[in-house]
Parts: structure tokens; sequence; C-alpha cells
């Protein structure tokens, strides 16, 4: 195996456009580095899935609308989108990468790509709008005017991303994806915390890929397959039970001196004859002889083979206190 080849396919889920226009804060000015800017970008979000990896967004930045079509065209849903070209000329040049090395920030990890995947969670749920992230109306009437200027006046820039954060606190379920990626976004933003930030960005990838529900079912179907396995091994030994007492009886009716015997010798015999006409039933149970007839004697079994047990010996029956 080659260690520096690619191990998985990138294959496309889905695509959106944006055109973003020069002087939006958006723009992304570091594509086009010792050129001039154009007048407007069409950036294709292309949504593909990393072998089984959860789904990811990665951008790709066009002059114009055309390019943006063709290369929807030429990577279609369904199939394999290629890597950008890191070190190559256009918008990966290198010196992108450079930057990321000498400066870090949001662009470096996965942090700023996959902050796709929320802002979509939130927009599909009615609670943003825009490109932007601003809050719904909704929302906003929720927070109400003069909290919302509580939460500008404390965060600033990021006002809309708290008030969000909010909203999804007081209003949601937060074992819900919603709330995930509301939380999320205000440790990624507001408070900074970038631990708790990845953190909360794998767990919205496990709930919105059914990870987590996938595995709970199958947490769900081990335990019922264990029941189901628990309720199978007592009904076949109760048949082994019922088994034996069958065999010890057709040895003392058969030859009724046998009664005088120990039972336990009886039973003896009576397992192994057992073991030879029932092998399947008797693969378990051949050394727990004694154990089953103690279980008859003492009616663990059931009142009716404890009976059927001391007609047998009657002799052997305890003594009433």
């Amino acid at each position: 195996m080659k260690h520096d080849a690619a191990s998985r396919k990138a294959i496309v889920q889905h695509f959106s456009v944006e055109r973003i226009p020069k002087g939006d804060i958006l723009f992304p000015s570091f594509t086009f580095k010792g050129q001039d800017d154009p007048d407007e970008v069409w950036v294709v979000l292309a949504t593909t899935r990393l072998g089984m990896m959860p789904e990811q967004t990665n951008h790709h930045v066009f002059r114009n609308e055309a390019e943006a079509k063709d290369f929807m065209r030429d990577f279609p849903i369904g199939s394999e989108v290629p890597e950008p070209d890191w070190g190559g000329s256009g918008p990966y040049a290198s010196d992108f990468v450079r930057k990321i090395v000498d400066e870090g920030g949001p662009t470096l990890g996965a942090a700023d790509e996959d902050s796709f995947l929320p802002l979509r969670i939130l927009d599909d749920a009615g609670f943003i709008t825009g490109k932007a992230g601003s809050i719904s109306e909704k929302v906003a009437e929720f927070i109400g005017r003069e909290r919302i200027q509580e939460i500008k006046d404390r965060h600033g820039d990021f006002w809309q991303v708290a008030a969000d954060f909010e909203y999804c606190w007081q209003n949601t379920s937060h074992s819900s994806a919603v709330f995930v990626a509301a939380s999320f976004r205000f440790h990624r933003f507001v408070t900074g915390n970038e631990f708790a930030a990845g953190y909360l960005l794998r767990d919205l990838e496990m709930l919105v890929d059914g990870v987590e529900a996938e595995a709970t079912s199958s947490v769900e179907r081990r335990r019922k397959a264990t029941t189901r396995s628990g309720e199978k091994s007592k009904e076949s030994r109760m048949k082994r039970i019922n088994a034996l007492l069958d065999r010890m009886t057709e040895i003392v009716e058969s030859n009724p001196i046998a009664a005088r015997f120990d039972p336990e010798a009886v039973a003896k015999m009576a397992g192994e004859d057992c073991a030879v006409a029932q092998p399947k039933l008797w693969q378990q149970g051949k050394r727990q002889i004694s154990e089953y007839l103690g279980e008859i004697r003492r009616g663990e079994a059931g009142g009716e083979l404890k009976a059927r047990y001391y007609r047998l010996f009657a002799a052997k029956q305890p003594e009433r206190p």
C-alpha cells in the first residue's frame, strides 16, 4: 500500500451556488492574490462524502457563472470530485497554503469548511436566513428588541450567533441537531472554545448522518438478540429437564426395582440415554444432571415435575414437618 496515495474517494452528494460581489464580507480575495479582484465571483459549494466519513462542504471559486456550471456538469451528483490542486496555479495556488501555515486562523482545520453544515441545519429549521447566518424573524420576535440590543452590546459582530443560540436553548431539544448546530457556532465564534466547537461539530455530523441512530438501533438489536438468546437457552434447559424426567420414568416403569436405587444414579443413566437420543439438545447440560435433578426435587422446574418425581421415588418423599 502506498501511504502517500489517496485512500478515499470524495463522492458528490449535492451542490449549491452563490454569487458573491466584490466588497462582500465573504468575497474570497485570497484567491486572487497578486491579481486584480473581479467584480464578482461564483462559488460552488460542493458537499461530498469522503469514503465512509461524514459529509463535508468545500467551496470552488470561479470568475463567472458559466465556469461554475461547467464544473457542476463535469462532476454531477454521484461522481468523484478531484482534490484541489494545492500546489498548482489558480484558486488554490501555493500562496494560499503558505497563508494558512504562516497565519493559521479560521482557514486552518475543518471548522470553517464544516461550518456550512451547521448553517444548513439552522437554515432548514428556519432559524437563520441568508449566507451570512442572519437570525430569522421568528427568532428576532422571540428574543425582542431590548434583549437583542443587550446581546449586540455584549457580543458585537457575533450578536446574531449568540441570539440564535439563546433562542435554540429555550425552544429546542438539547439533543436535537439544531441545538447542537447553534451550540457549535456559539462556541466557535463567541466563546472561542475550539475544543468544544470541534466536539459539537463531530456530534452534529453523527446526528445528521444517522450514525448515533444506527448505533442506538444496533444496541437495541443486540439487547433483543440477547433476550431472545436467553429465552431460547431457558427453553432448551426446560426441554432437557423434561426429557431427563421422562427417561427416568421409563427406566423405573420398565424396571420397578430401579425406584429403590439412588435417584442420582438413575438420573445419570437417564442423562446418558438422553444425550444419545437427542445429541443436539444435549450439546450443553450433560454435566448439569445433578443440578437439573435438584431443580425438579425443589419444585423450581414446576410443581408438576416435582409431583411426578416423588410418585416415582415415593420412599424419597421428604417428611412434612
